[in-house]
């Protein structure tokens, strides 16, 4: 269990330099303390961080900070009318993560656990810049957008092959510095009046890392930049709603995104009498993209306004087409048959929800 003491101050304020143009500026400080680790080790510098290359430790007290970051956090935002139904946009902010998401894929089912920057392990930094246009003219009664962005990322962690994160006290032997960015364009658009209303969205973005440790033995790729677990190129949203009439509408909702990036074995071998299998570089391969759709109709009882006792019912489909989205895809070692074309290793994918869920509710507001 780990104690922290994480605290900001943040002044910011508006400035109309023009009639049409008009600027938000922010400053934000973050000071954050580790004062829960009473035990940090030291590892050889000339070696990898190893539990076989610890060389001293340093000792704390109970309230005593093991580890102390701060750091400016600038914030701004420009905002330009070209006219009554068009602006332009541009956004630069730097934020600063002290918390990290570690996740175990060793499982089937990810095993997530939270860790805080610590001696070893410092805050991660992003800096993002974003351009965007928005238009309410171009097309009757929908409201369009369009925004790119890059985004540049410090301190991240990557896990070393073979890294143990469960009951392991000291995670930074398991990690591997990392740097990343991301960048991609959104492009939107949303309805707000008539019978038919709704949204539509599309993005495409790429996320990239590259580790950055000072062993070459540890840096993935060969230290060249792969895809992050997060990298997923395209993703399109549409929602939709059909006003049949005053009491009864029907509403879709359709996604799709391209799969995540996953680690497969490549070549199988024997060693010692065992068949072995050799695995891929990190996150070579992609699993299958995710889509689906859910559909439902909603009748509304009653629309008078002096009624206290609104209520509506709602027949909804989840998964309608019963698409099997994977969740995660491994390899099983099993006995060779007709079923999995005579291998020893077969592959598997996980769907949590591969089947239509219809459902009935009722909402009510007094």
């Amino acid at each position: 269990m780990e104690k922290t003491l994480d605290w900001s101050v943040y002044v910011s304020d508006e400035f109309q330099i023009l009639p049409n143009f008009s600027i938000v500026a922010g400053l934000r400080y973050n000071h954050f303390s580790n004062i829960g680790t009473p035990l940090v080790y030291l590892y050889a510098e000339d070696q990898p961080k190893d539990p076989g290359t610890v060389v001293d430790s340093l000792q704390f007290g109970k309230n005593e900070a093991s580890a102390t970051y701060g750091g400016i956090e600038p914030r701004l935002a420009l905002n330009y009318d070209l006219d009554m139904n068009t602006s332009l946009k541009f956004s630069y902010q730097r934020t600063r993560q002290n918390i990290f998401q570690l996740s175990n894929n060793a499982v089937i089912s990810p095993a997530e656990t939270w860790k805080a920057a610590d001696y070893h392990l410092k805050p991660l930094i992003s800096d993002q810049v974003a351009v965007g246009v928005e238009n309410n003219s171009l097309l009757s009664n929908v409201d369009l957008s369009a925004e790119v962005y890059y985004k540049y990322l410090q301190n991240l962690i990557e896990y070393k092959n073979g890294a143990q994160l469960i009951m392991n006290d000291h995670v930074e032997t398991a990690l591997v510095p990392t740097k990343g960015y991301s960048y991609g364009i959104e492009l939107s658009a949303r309805k707000n009046f008539g019978r038919l209303t709704g949204y539509a969205s599309y993005v495409y973005s790429r996320t990239m890392r590259k580790n950055t440790s000072d062993f070459d033995e540890e840096n993935l790729w060969d230290g060249d930049y792969y895809p992050s677990i997060y990298d997923k190129p395209h993703d399109f949203s549409l929602t939709a709603t059909y006003n049949i009439s005053r009491r009864w509408r029907f509403s879709g909702n359709f996604v799709m995104v391209s799969g995540r990036p996953t680690t497969l074995p490549e070549i199988k071998y024997k060693f010692a009498g065992e068949d072995l299998v050799y695995y891929s570089d990190r996150n070579k391969y992609r699993m299958p993209s995710y889509h689906r759709l859910d559909l439902s109709i909603t009748f509304d009882q009653n629309l008078r306004k002096k009624r206290m006792w609104k209520g509506s019912w709602t027949l909804s489909v989840y998964n309608v087409y019963g698409r099997n989205n994977p969740y995660s895809v491994y390899y099983k070692k099993s006995v060779p048959g007709e079923s999995n074309n005579y291998t020893r290793y077969s592959l598997f994918k996980l769907s949590v929800i591969g089947i239509p869920v219809p459902s009935l509710t009722y909402n009510f507001r007094f």
